[in-house]
């Protein structure tokens, strides 16, 4: 028997006691570990590794796990760069798709962790990381986001005739709507909206984050964009900003040009 194997063998069952849901089987994960290049391992921290295994398999318990035991360590790490929830929600999400999501080519990023310290250490040194470039980014683009949310909503051109007219006399109180509407989302549908639209993941990659299917991720996308246009009428007959005879006509546009200007106002 090979040393790795044996390691593996003799840590298994501690493994599985604390993961019920992990295979009785080690053999496809000692595969795994070969063709990562580990031939020795430290069986201090074979847990750890296989439930990084279990999710770069994108296993659903095992992204349940992450999410429920090892993400909460990394986000105090981020809350001693800044403490602010805007500011941690975005680097979390930055973090899940850099670990979780498949790249082109290879493993997700979190099959990378060799087993020699604790994954949720390891994990929290990696959102330091995205939380630095998070802080850098938003010094240098600061001027820059102050007027994004008004940029995105006067939606690019080739609107009808019919429709050009709204968009030029309503852009401001469109853009206050959006704004709202945007800002009253739950954390995972912004986030979703977010990965989709911005960070052109598929609803496949986003199902591997979440650990749902992809008809579910779907399903949330659709009944968030729906949500977003009644929210915004709602909106805009609540402080009587449009006509009501002219409110269809608003949300005719919003619904053609919305998925376009949703590129520019998630960053934000």
């Amino acid at each position: 028997m090979s040393s790795l194997l044996q390691a593996v063998s003799e840590g298994w069952g501690a493994a599985r006691e604390q993961y019920p849901a992990l295979p009785k089987d080690p053999g496809t994960f000692v595969d795994d570990l070969r063709v990562r290049g580990v031939t020795t391992l430290d069986a201090t921290h074979l847990h750890d590794l296989a439930l990084a295994w279990a999710c770069a398999s994108a296993l659903p318990w095992a992204l349940r796990v992450f999410e429920a035991t090892v993400l909460p360590q990394a986000e105090r790490a981020v809350r001693r760069i800044d403490g602010a929830d805007a500011f941690v929600d975005e680097v979390l999400q930055r973090l899940r798709t850099r670990l979780l999501v498949r790249e082109a080519e290879g493993a997700p990023r979190i099959a990378s962790y060799g087993g020699r310290g604790p994954l949720a250490g390891w994990v929290s040194v990696a959102a330091v990381r995205v939380g630095l470039s998070v802080l850098r980014e938003t010094r240098r683009d600061t001027a820059r986001a102050e007027g994004l949310w008004a940029d995105a909503v006067l939606f690019p051109s080739g609107v009808s005739a019919d429709l050009q007219h709204l968009k030029d006399r309503y852009a401001p109180q469109l853009a206050d709507a959006l704004r709202r509407a945007c800002a009253e989302l739950p954390d995972r549908e912004r986030a979703v909206l977010r990965m989709y639209f911005v960070e052109n993941l598929n609803i496949d990659k986003i199902g591997v984050v979440y650990g749902v299917h992809r008809s579910t991720v779907a399903r949330w996308i659709g009944r968030t964009k729906s949500g977003l246009v009644e929210r915004m009428h709602a909106i805009l007959h609540e402080t009587a900003a449009v006509p009501l005879d002219e409110l269809s006509s608003i949300d005719r546009l919003v619904q053609s040009q919305l998925e376009i200007s949703l590129a520019g106002l998630l960053p934000d």
